[in-house]
């Protein structure tokens, strides 16, 4: 629901012309969604060290990628309906 809700925001951000980097908050947000996420198995980086963290890090990175991808995705979406539509 959380998500969801974080999408709409960068969605209704482009459409109401919100400054270009408040897709990077909303990307701040899914990331920090996804992380807290208390269905999603999980190793602590402390639990590992050296080399054996490298897989938690892309793990992460994966999740922060996806959230920039998404959150842009739909500021971008935003954007172009605000062009379109007349105001």
């Amino acid at each position: 629901m959380l998500v969801t809700l974080s999408i709409l925001a960068s969605l209704l951000g482009g459409l109401a012309k919100a400054p270009w980097w408040f897709w990077l908050a909303g990307a701040g947000a899914l990331t920090l969604l996804a992380a807290t996420d208390p269905g999603r198995p999980r190793t602590s980086y402390a639990d590992v060290r050296g080399f054996d963290s490298i897989p938690l890090l892309l793990g992460d990175l994966k999740a922060f990628t996806t959230a920039c991808l998404m959150s842009a995705t739909a500021f971008g979406a935003g954007t172009a309906l605000s062009w379109a539509l007349p105001v």
